[in-house]
């Protein structure tokens, strides 16, 4: 979803959504979604540990590998196979 389009579904403008994530988010509305979707991929593979990382970023709307990957690392600075590695086993 874009932020014209979220801006859209809730009736607002694009200024107003941009003014709410920054006022109260502290980040824009596309970080704040990559966050989002990062702990939701991470919520999937504690959950699905033998699902692929492909899998997993395809399910929370990055389907390209490379770009689920950096985006992991982006947020949580660990790349999700090493993340997968040292919190599936914690959870068990």
């Amino acid at each position: 979803m874009t932020p014209r389009e979220a801006a859209e579904e809730m009736g607002i403008s694009v200024e107003q959504l941009s003014f709410y994530f920054k006022m109260y988010e502290k980040m824009e509305f596309r970080c704040w979604r990559k966050h989002l979707r990062i702990e939701k991929a991470k919520t999937i593979i504690l959950n699905n540990p033998h699902l692929s990382m492909s899998a997993v970023g395809e399910y929370v709307g990055i389907p390209d590998r490379g770009n689920f990957r950096r985006e992991f690392y982006e947020v949580c600075n660990e790349w999700p196979s090493k993340w997968k590695e040292a919190n599936v086993n914690q959870s068990k």
